[in-house]
């Protein structure tokens, strides 16, 4: 079975029965040397 859930803005997780791919262009805080950062703030669950 193939499933995609849409996490939080371009994020999205790719499951199988086999493998999960969690796809994201911007995982870390502050992007462009820190000008540009999440609003609100991510919690990881």
């Amino acid at each position: 079975m193939f499933r995609v859930f849409y996490k939080y803005s371009a994020c999205i997780k790719i499951c199988t029965d086999d493998i999960t791919i969690l796809c994201d262009p911007w995982f870390d805080k502050n992007a462009y040397d820190g000008n540009r950062g999440k609003y609100p703030e991510i919690i990881n669950q």
